[in-house]
């Protein structure tokens, strides 16, 4: 090994520069769409499963378009419309907590 690689500096850089590409091939496996893990409409569905009880009505409108969106990004027409139609029941919801009780 030649001695300039030996120094604990250089030798730290490279580490971290091997260490950054793998977590930015993670990170960017996670949002793309890929044959071998889930689509960013199904991470964004997971998603809004796990953490919609405990939004209002307004933040389950809003993040069930954000659902919607990325099925249509993904190109999945069929997830792309029933995210739409959810929107519509919480953005529906939303309106009528708005008008009967000021706001949940």
């Amino acid at each position: 090994m030649p001695k300039e690689l030996a120094r604990p500096e250089i030798a730290k850089n490279i580490w971290l520069s091997i260490g950054g590409v793998i977590v930015a091939i993670a990170l960017y496996g996670t949002v793309m769409s890929s044959p071998f893990g889930s689509s960013e409409g199904n991470i964004a569905a997971d998603t809004y499963r796990s953490l919609s009880s405990s939004w209002n009505p307004a933040q389950q409108c809003t993040e069930a378009g954000q659902v919607a969106s990325a099925y249509l990004r993904d190109g999945d027409d069929a997830n792309y419309k029933v995210w739409k139609e959810q929107e519509t029941i919480a953005c529906n919801s939303a309106a009528i907590c708005r008008q009967l009780v000021g706001g949940c």
